[in-house]
């Protein structure tokens, strides 16, 4: 009995890590979107990731777009009035002088949040972000606290050393750092490409911890020409090749909050996911199915074990009947 319990255990616990780990998704987080800055190679990323059925989360700086560069404004307002699924953007702050890892207070931070917040409700009326990615993925607990009292549901930095932000979907906001980049600034204006090879490494190590994994990238680096956008292309195409699901920041937030989601006065409760918004319910519920088919069977084998082992006692006390039988005969004999 105690090996069949130990087995049971093994499957249950295979089942839990396989539960939480092993979904095998990605988001792209574009930061930095501007105007008149490398635009027509960022209309040109926007328009790869619609045509391969990529979804993007896109970081806007209120002080840099401005609507005065008509082919970039013309994308991201087809962005805007698309499917959050498939596009969406992100608060990325008002300035990026600004440093929120060096913010004195809260209400400073909330400033600048709100400032850009603003700014995107004036270019994109009606729209309302639902993460605030920083600068530099610099950021303090007043910034946390800022996000909060705006009623921004989310957001991201980095989990390097520099950065130090944990995946944590039950805190508030709810925290999504990119674990991998395209590539990586190293000064004076200059960034180094990231192998694809390292990004998918770095990608599959956040998805055996259970996170999905976010790939930072910016237009400064298609600049400098040291990514390019057949890189990109390789990148993306490699993970889809390999399983991997697309998805963005939005998908995340209606999974944790619900399908509801809006400008909260308070901060929302967690509320259970809409299974017909999500294809991750579907492999919840697969999952589950295996992990009673996977019990089922593990009883059916102890009960077949029980049996067997019953099976060989009823013989033992036979033989010894017989025994018995064959020893009275004999003493009747004598």
């Amino acid at each position: 009995m105690s090996s069949f319990l130990f087995i049971v255990l093994i499957l249950i616990g295979y089942c839990s890590i396989t539960a939480s780990a092993g979904r095998k998704r990605f988001i792209m987080r574009f930061d930095d979107v501007q105007d008149w800055y490398v635009s027509t190679t960022q209309i040109e990323i926007f328009e790869f990731f619609w045509a391969n059925n990529i979804s993007v989360s896109a970081g806007i700086i209120g002080n840099y777009v401005n609507g005065s560069d008509p082919n970039l404004f013309a994308v991201l307002k087809k962005c805007a009035g698309m499917s959050r699924f498939k596009c969406d953007f992100f608060n990325h702050g008002m300035d990026a002088r600004f440093i929120f890892g060096e913010s004195p207070s809260a209400q400073t931070s909330k400033n600048q949040i709100l400032a850009c917040e603003n700014k995107i409700q004036t270019l994109f009326p009606g729209y309302f972000t639902e993460i605030m990615i920083p600068h530099q993925n610099s950021w303090n607990p007043y910034m946390l606290e800022a996000i909060n009292e705006v009623g921004i549901l989310g957001t991201g930095a980095s989990i390097w050393s520099y950065s130090n932000m944990t995946w944590n979907l039950s805190s508030r906001p709810i925290q999504m750092p990119q674990q991998t980049a395209t590539a990586g600034y190293i000064g004076e204006n200059d960034w180094v490409a990231v192998p694809k090879n390292i990004s998918i490494f770095q990608c599959e190590e956040a998805d055996a911890l259970g996170q999905d994994c976010v790939i930072m990238m910016h237009p400064m680096e298609f600049a400098s020409g040291n990514y390019t956008l057949a890189m990109l292309q390789d990148l993306v195409l490699t993970l889809v090749h390999q399983g991997w699901t697309s998805i963005n920041f939005h998908t995340v937030v209606t999974e944790v909050f619900g399908t509801n989601v809006g400008r909260p006065t308070a901060m929302p409760t967690i509320k259970p996911v809409d299974s017909n918004n999500d294809s991750s319910d579907n492999s919840t519920v697969i999952k589950g199915t295996l992990l009673i088919a996977l019990l089922s069977i593990s009883i059916a084998l102890g009960l077949a074990f029980l049996l067997l082992v019953r099976y060989a006692c009823s013989r033992d006390n036979k033989w010894d009947d017989i025994d018995d039988e064959e020893e009275e005969a004999e003493d009747l004999s004598v």
